[in-house]
């Protein structure tokens, strides 16, 4: 009897991959975020591949890695970002690694910003070296246990998505968007 490859199940997380992939993905995920908010370009070079693209939950942004780079190196001052619960599954050559953050405020161009949610990392591995590949963030309206607060109209977040504009017009950072 001939197995149909369409039907077949996908492969088990972890299945082709050594048990210390996963751990390994977390860890080069906080090294990311290290060289990140370190703005220490060599590392995050060696990190990204060079079709590194982020992507919004609700496709409202796609974020090429030049235009990525530009941004931070050129418009944003993180002041603080914290990043928890990481959890990495490795298929293969592919990993991965969900994440929350709680935080992540800072300045672009001299405007504050605040923003919350979570993150999903897709990681690559090629010949042997694991680099991301993709970043998909999905922003909350607000922090957790934080102060409700307003927010400004035309206030954009660091890779230019007008934060009012997310919830209809509604609701910012923490709190609701004052018309």
């Amino acid at each position: 009897m001939e197995t149909n490859p369409r039907s077949s199940p996908p492969p088990a997380a972890n299945e082709a991959g050594s048990p210390g992939d996963g751990a390994q993905l977390v860890e080069l995920s906080k090294s990311w975020s290290t060289a990140m908010n370190g703005q220490d370009r060599a590392k995050l070079e060696a990190l990204m591949a060079p079709e590194f693209s982020l992507h919004r939950w609700d496709n409202t942004r796609d974020t090429a890695r030049a235009a990525w780079f530009d941004v931070l190196f050129n418009h944003v001052k993180i002041l603080e970002f914290e990043q928890s619960a990481l959890v990495a599954r490795v298929y293969g050559d592919v990993g991965v690694v969900t994440s929350k953050f709680s935080i992540w405020r800072g300045t672009f161009d001299g405007k504050p910003y605040e923003v919350h949610g979570y993150l999903m990392d897709v990681w690559r591995r090629t010949g042997g070296q694991w680099q991301v590949v993709s970043r998909t963030s999905a922003d909350l309206p607000g922090r957790e246990g934080g102060r409700p607060g307003a927010l400004e109209r035309g206030v954009r977040d660091p890779f230019g998505v007008e934060l009012g504009a997310r919830w209809g017009g509604k609701r910012g950072f923490g709190g609701v968007l004052e018309t």
